[in-house]
Parts: C-alpha cells; structure tokens; sequence
C-alpha cells in the first residue's frame, strides 16, 4: 500500500507512514501563495479508510452466500471474477483494478450482469442477486480510518485550506464514515453527485476548482491509485 501526493510542486509516492508528514510539508510550502483559496482533495477508500479489510471481507460473503445458494455452482465463476478485477482472495489482498477504481454502483452492475440471468433461472428469483450485494455491503461497512482524521482535518483548515472528499463510494458511504470518525468536510463529490463525472475526469476536477474559487495551482490531490494521480494532473 502506497500514498500518491500530486500539486504543483510535485508528485509523491509514499508509504503510509510518511503522508502525513509529507502532506503537511507541502501544505506548509503552499501557504506562501498569495491566493486567499487553497483545497486538498482526498479520496477515501484507500486512503483516508483502510481499503483492504472491510472489503475482503465483502468478497468473502458474496461468495459464500453465492455458492451456498447455487450448490457451488458459480464458486469458481465468482473467484474468477473477483481476480479479473484485482481481488486475489488467496493472498487476502486487492491490487489495482476496477475493484478499487471504479465505483459501488459499477462493480454490482459487473456482478448483476455476470450472475443474474443464470441465478434467476436457477432460484426462480430475479431480485436475490441485487439483495445479496447490498446485504454484503452492509456487512462489511465497519470503518478502519488510516490517521487521526479530525486532527489531520483541522491542521489543514488551520493552514487555510478547504477540503473536499472526491470518491466512488455513494454519499451515503461517505456520510456513514464521516459520522463515525467525528469529522466534516466541505464537499463531497461520489457516486451519486451527477453532476460530476467520475474520476478521473478532468471536467470533474474544473468544476471542483470553480465550486471553490482555485486555481488549480492551489489544490492538493491525495489519493492510492493512478486514477487519483489522474484525477489531479486532468485538473
């Protein structure tokens, strides 16, 4: 596991144990800017919440529940699955793929698409497969936050800057974690903010620059995986 730290001054990839310090080195250097608006973008999974952990184990039930309702038939299937989008269950680890860059709604489609015609035949039930992925999910939301995130936040406003959360969980996802660490936020942009499109979208990253009145010299990107560091050269 690795951080990526991207502004105008450079980009960074570090071990967990040195973002903080890092982060606040560079947020230190970028106060001398005569810009009154400044921004740090985090994403969360991954990077703000361990990743790793509670997502195992989502994809540990969803395939138990599967194949304990389908006779081992979609075992292998599902396990094949999993590995074509970065999930390697026998090393209990998720490299890069769609399961860590693409959003919630994205991978239950994935899987609705792969498994659902042929669960409805078998179990005569075509809403058991959208009931199954949400059941897991909410299985598997327990928070594991990587730092003391109301401290990490408040050094950061103390510094001048606003801070945004640009994730492809849902906003409920989001609304849960922030709830459970104590913190807040000045915007949020997931899955389900419409108006933005994904990340990496460059378009995504202006309109977060125009939402807060920063040039996009100003802003600090903070994210685990390419389609962050993407997200803010795009902007």
């Amino acid at each position: 596991q690795h951080y990526f730290i991207q502004s105008n001054l450079r980009m960074l990839r570090l071990h967990p144990s040195a973002v903080v310090r890092s982060l606040s080195s560079i947020l230190t250097k970028q106060c001398l800017s005569s810009s009154p608006n400044k921004l740090v973008i985090f994403d969360k999974d991954g990077t703000l919440l361990a990743f790793d952990k509670p997502w195992l184990a989502w994809c540990y039930r969803l395939q138990t529940q599967l194949t304990d309702r389908t006779a081992n038939v979609v075992h292998r299937d599902i396990s094949n699955l999993l590995q074509g989008m970065g999930v390697d269950l026998q090393q209990q680890r998720i490299g890069l793929g769609a399961f860590a860059e693409n959003s919630f709604t994205e991978l239950q489609q994935d899987i609705r698409v792969a498994y659902q015609e042929s669960l409805e035949r078998m179990l005569h039930d075509n809403t058991w497969v959208p009931r199954i992925i949400d059941t897991c999910r909410e299985d598997s939301d327990a928070n594991h936050p990587l730092t003391d995130i109301p401290s990490l936040f408040s050094h950061i406003r103390d510094q001048g800057y606003s801070i945004a959360i640009a994730t492809a969980d849902t906003a409920d996802g989001v609304d849960q974690f922030l709830e459970s660490v104590e913190a807040e936020v000045d915007f949020v942009m997931s899955a389900s903010s419409t108006d933005y499109p994904p990340k990496p979208s460059g378009e995504a990253a202006d309109k977060l620059c125009r939402h807060f009145g920063v040039d996009p010299s100003d802003v600090v990107m903070v994210g685990d995986t390419p389609t962050d560091m993407g997200f803010g050269v795009n902007g």
